[in-house]
């Protein structure tokens, strides 16, 4: 399930120069300017960072973020949930976006890879891609209808590691999950949740780059279409980059 949360500070502000291209005036803070982002879940410890320097920089205004599997995100848009920015873990789902006309001028910003963890405990005894082929360790995964479900499967045929058919999940962050709580004994995620997850997993290299591109665009039907520009550019700044490299993530220009 996605997970709004709201941000920004409770006070008075006059927006400066820049933001007066949005809106202009002083306004109370219960009259804020609301920004609502749809995030893939492995985004969530940069976009994090990224709203609060985004408010800082527009005192005037809330992030609203809202993170969850980006094929799930996609749904919520089609069905009319109301959103300024989408940024997912695929190209794919951005294209499918696109193709729906529901999303305008859509931009690569950052690079991910696909990853498998086991924990980071004695008695797992695997340490390579070699020992989970050897041993059939069952590598749970998301769901075979999500956009990181299909990549999975792809990636399962043609490194030869079994699908556990048992943990099937709408997102790698919930994947990073159920290996956490014991669900599951190894899982497919992106290198950001791995991170985030620190000593308690141990990550196992693919024996190929598993790289996957990062997209953002503005919604078409957003309500606040100035203001979502203004934040999509500050993701592809060089503020908003370093807040992605410091999650792990890669330039969107890094060759793969």
């Amino acid at each position: 399930m996605a997970q709004p949360r709201r941000r920004g500070a409770l006070r008075v502000v006059c927006i400066g120069a820049v933001a007066a291209a949005i809106a202009t005036g002083c306004a109370p803070a219960d009259q804020q300017d609301q920004l609502t982002v749809f995030a893939a879940s492995s985004l969530r410890t940069a976009f994090d960072d990224i709203a609060k320097d985004f408010e800082s920089a527009y005192p005037q205004t809330a992030v609203n973020l809202n993170f969850t599997g980006s094929s799930d995100l996609l749904d919520r848009i089609k069905d009319g949930a109301p959103a300024d920015v989408f940024a997912t873990e695929t190209e794919e789902v951005m294209w499918l976006a696109l193709d729906a006309e529901l999303i305008d001028d859509p931009q690569a910003f950052a690079r991910n890879e696909l990853v498998i963890i086991v924990p980071n405990v004695d008695d797992v005894d695997v340490s390579d891609i070699d020992d989970v082929i050897d041993s059939g360790t069952p590598v749970a995964s998301c769901a075979s209808e999500t956009s990181c479900g299909t990549i999975a499967q792809r990636l399962a045929r043609r490194a030869g590691f079994a699908i556990d058919q048992d943990v099937q999940e709408r997102s790698a962050t919930e994947v990073l999950n159920r290996v956490l709580d014991g669900s599951a004994v190894a899982g497919l995620v992106y290198r950001t949740d791995a991170l985030s997850a620190g000593e308690q997993v141990r990550i196992i290299e693919l024996p190929f780059s598993a790289t996957t591109v990062n997209m953002i665009g503005i919604v078409e039907s957003s309500q606040s279409q100035p203001l979502a520009r203004a934040f999509t550019d500050f993701v592809t700044s060089p503020q908003g980059q370093r807040a992605l490299e410091r999650a792990g993530f890669s330039t969107a220009t890094q060759d793969s």
